[in-house]
């Protein structure tokens, strides 16, 4: 089994090597810490490798979230390809609005944790502790939903959607549609403050070498497939995503 962040495996399927190495001890890999670009999955998905999500926070887990690879079919993979699976064992998982109440299916709210593996506590530090842990649960941040099956979906980060004319916007929805386009490398969406609107979008991609991409082609591409509110209003090109220490 191999575990890695959508980086790792982004890198891999780049290597001239990738199409012939020998991936016959491999019963199935997943990837977390950051959404996975289904381009990727579709390579590993065409030389015959098992490719699914999960999600894992430290103060709760490690690991939470996992689409069981090994108990499902390549097809089933390929249905919910942009799940993160079901709750791990003693692991007790419930989607919130913002009063507390807990939402049914398909209902968008904050992923919340409890069980006998969350953590006691942030060192030295009750404030933080008092805001993620309450009453037994910890408050991710990140805002889910939950199909009929039982399969839990990631939408985005609560402190990065942000709020253009009165919608809220989740950057995942669109570095999604982004990715599509063979040009992109990587792409990065938040919100900027805007006299208007309140906030407006903004795209920040690179792309892959050799490749050029005009801001209008971007903007008419996600023009055919998002709503005009999420739409970004600015686009900037860089050479190289900023990361953290695990990509």
């Amino acid at each position: 089994m191999v575990f890695g962040a959508a980086t790792i495996f982004r890198m891999m399927s780049d290597l001239p090597e990738f199409a012939t190495t020998d991936f016959s001890s491999v019963k199935w890999i997943m990837a977390g810490a950051a959404p996975t670009p289904l381009k990727i999955m579709e390579q590993f998905w065409a030389r015959g490798i098992k490719f699914v999500l999960g999600y894992g926070m430290t103060e709760a887990g490690p690991n939470n979230l996992s689409v069981p690879a090994e108990f499902i079919t390549s097809d089933e993979i390929r249905e919910k390809f942009a799940s993160v699976g079901k709750p791990m064992y003693f692991s007790l998982a419930a989607i919130i609005d913002d009063e507390g109440n807990q939402l049914g299916d398909e209902q968008v709210g904050e992923l919340i944790w409890s069980g006998p593996q969350i953590f006691s506590g942030y060192w030295d530090n009750p404030e933080e502790t008092a805001k993620t842990l309450r009453d037994g649960w910890v408050y991710t941040g990140d805002m889910a939903r939950r199909d009929k099956d039982g399969y839990y979906y990631i939408v985005g980060r609560k402190k990065n959607m942000f709020i253009s004319g009165g919608e809220n916007v989740f950057p995942p929805e669109i570095e999604k549609v982004l990715y599509e386009m063979p040009e992109v490398y990587e792409a990065c969406v938040i919100g900027v403050p805007d006299e208007k609107w309140g906030e407006v979008g903004k795209a920040v991609i690179s792309l892959r070498p050799g490749k050029n991409l005009t801001r209008q082609a971007i903007m008419d591409f996600l023009n055919e497939t998002l709503s005009r509110y999420k739409v970004p209003r600015d686009i900037q090109f860089i050479d190289d995503l900023p990361k953290n220490n695990v990509g």
